[in-house]
């Protein structure tokens, strides 16, 4: 499935094509994951579990427009989401993610090229398989929590 095939997608289906590809993948699949701090509440749109990692995905319906300000600021607030479920996981009691590192990422329905934002990969959906089947190549540029 590429990005020419999402046309006419709505967030909602969006996400679910994002988890079809992971499940392809080999990923346990978690989607709609809400949980709170004191504070406030927060979700991750997808929680992508493989034997040794997490994904921690930001699903973006976006096809065009806000540029890269608008990514960057979608990492950043990805980032946050995902140190978050690490400290509410620890704070619940025994942590189900184990000791499986957390990776944010966030992917969009924009046609452009992988961008990395201070560890968090920036994916187009077009990109998302091939940047999934090679993972390793990436993880050691990635933020981890």
């Amino acid at each position: 499935m590429d990005g020419a095939s999402l046309t006419g997608v709505d967030w909602r289906d969006f996400e679910s094509h994002c988890g079809t590809v992971l499940r392809e993948n080999g990923y346990g699949v978690i989607g709609g994951l809400c949980f709170r701090n004191d504070e406030r509440k927060f979700q991750i749109d997808i929680v992508a579990t493989s034997i040794r990692h997490a994904l921690c995905i930001d699903c973006k319906a976006w096809r065009s427009g806000g540029g890269g300000g608008r990514s960057i600021k979608a990492a950043e607030a990805q980032l946050e989401r995902t140190t978050e479920l690490r400290s509410f996981l620890s704070e619940e009691g025994p942590d189900s993610l184990g000791e499986l590192a957390l990776f944010p990422v966030v992917v969009t329905m924009m046609r452009e090229g992988i961008s990395i934002h201070e560890g968090i990969p920036i994916i187009p959906f077009e990109l998302f398989n091939s940047f999934l089947v090679n993972f390793d190549s990436y993880e050691d540029e990635l933020a981890r929590v």
